[in-house]
């Protein structure tokens, strides 16, 4: 839930704490299979759109929670991939439920699996908070972005600092459609 709290758009804060608590929506609300069937399934993503107040460009973020995870220990916040376009400069990063994350002595090496390939390891970045790793660029974030589509599944492995592994699962299925406004504010 902690992710809603940073939503400007009231509309978007809404619909994310409806999301988080199992709402289901109201009558004549298009359903997932409404959205699937026009073309538009997004998946579990949750999208995000607003105007930036330092240039007046859009700004587009994407947000998806684990489905499945291991914490550090007394941590119960949700593993979360987000996505963002901000002011026309894409990231990518990984929240693993509040544990502290590093990248200093090879801590920033995350491990991926998408679907049934092989798994991978890439180095990401700590964010300044030190709760997510991150690819902070788009030169980084963008081939990792577009690795993802076609796929439905990824496991996202990290280790925090001084603490044991924690792992992630989530499904991602719908993300080529979701990050349509991304790439467009983006221009990629």
């Amino acid at each position: 839930m902690t992710r809603c709290l940073d939503l400007a758009d009231d509309d978007a804060r809404l619909a994310c704490y409806d999301e988080e608590a199992g709402y289901a929506p109201a009558a004549g609300t298009p359903s997932d299979t409404d959205q699937a069937d026009a073309g538009t399934d997004t998946g579990d993503w949750t999208i995000d759109v607003e105007k930036s107040v330092m240039d007046d460009s859009t700004n587009v973020f994407l947000f998806l929670d684990a489905d499945q995870q291991t914490n550090c220990p007394y941590k119960e916040a949700p593993h979360t991939i987000a996505i963002a376009c901000r002011e026309n400069e894409t990231n990518l990063w990984f929240r693993f439920g509040g544990c502290f994350m590093s990248d200093i002595q090879g801590k920033g090496r995350v491990t991926y699996r998408l679907d049934s390939d092989q798994a991978r390891t890439k180095s990401f970045r700590e964010s300044n908070n030190n709760m997510a790793l991150g690819l902070w660029s788009g030169g980084q974030a963008i081939p990792f972005i577009k690795e993802m589509f076609g796929h439905e599944r990824m496991i996202v492995r990290a280790q925090p600092f001084s603490e044991s592994q924690v792992t992630g699962h989530y499904d991602i299925a719908g993300i080529e459609t979701a990050i349509k406004p991304l790439r467009e504010a983006c221009n990629w």
